[in-house]
């Protein structure tokens, strides 16, 4: 299984999010999870909104009351190289919270702020409010965004593709 981040925003930003990961790379939509491909790297996207479940009454309470309405999209990522540029060129300039999936939530601008500087790091770090240690792991979705292949690691292609 390969790690997964969700990214938590409004409806208005959660549909520019979908958008610039349709045009991020190769995307193909699939039964259970979609297919990106950008370059060398490859990712599972969850559209469905279903990772809500995962989360408990309490937090669903502090998410929407720090973010309002939230629609979430689940990434699954092969690596750190690859997810960090595809972040950078979805997030950039909007507004929600990452759910690290290893108990950290992080505002978009701080996570763009940190894997910019910090290119060897993870790129995060935690803002408070609530998260969890989850093991949630999915499959993948289709987008492109001009130059983000040039970014990804070349190599990083995954050893084994997910079965369907």
């Amino acid at each position: 299984m390969r790690p997964t981040i969700v990214l938590l925003s409004n409806p208005v930003m959660r549909k520019e999010i979908e958008a610039r990961l349709r045009g991020s790379g190769t995307y193909e939509e699939r039964e259970v999870f979609d297919r990106l491909e950008v370059g060398n790297c490859w990712f599972g996207i969850d559209l469905s909104g279903d990772v809500m479940h995962d989360y408990d009454e309490g937090e669903q309470a502090d998410l929407v009351e720090r973010l309002g309405q939230i629609e979430p999209i689940l990434v699954e990522y092969s690596s750190i190289a690859c997810v960090r540029p595809l972040l950078q060129a979805v997030l950039d300039g909007l507004h929600g919270l990452l759910d690290t999936n290893f108990g950290e939530l992080l505002e978009y601008e701080e996570v763009l702020a940190n894997s910019l500087a910090n290119r060897t790091g993870t790129g995060v770090r935690r803002v408070g409010g609530p998260g969890r240690c989850n093991d949630r792991r999915h499959p993948g979705d289709r987008f492109r965004r001009p130059g983000l292949s040039d970014r990804l690691p070349k190599n990083s292609a995954p050893t084994t593709s997910p079965a369907r």
